[in-house]
């Protein structure tokens, strides 16, 4: 159940341990850019606009979903089980308020 994520410029591969970060990664009050850290090292792509950056991190979630829910029906099929379940999301977001 590993999450493999390439960066922004191809040039590295990292397997994802835990942490995802979105961070404003610009000084400069003229060109705001923000970053998405993993696992709290190096920004591996950066995006002009926060919402952006955080349509990302949806994603991010999203694939971590269906990598566990494969994973949750591989071991069903292997064990043999076809029980008919619900499928949740295995990522809490937490509310706003």
């Amino acid at each position: 159940m590993d999450l493999w994520i390439r960066s922004q410029d191809r040039q590295d591969l990292i397997k994802v341990d835990g942490r995802f970060h979105v961070q404003e990664t610009s000084v400069n009050p003229h060109s705001h850019k923000w970053g998405i850290l993993i696992d709290g090292r190096c920004y591996y792509a950066e995006y002009s606009t926060e919402e952006r950056a955080l349509e990302v991190l949806d994603d991010i979630q999203k694939k971590i979903n269906d990598i566990y829910k494969d994973y949750l029906l591989c071991c069903m099929r292997e064990k043999g089980s076809y029980e008919v379940i619900a499928f949740e999301d295995f990522t809490y977001e937490m509310p706003k308020e």
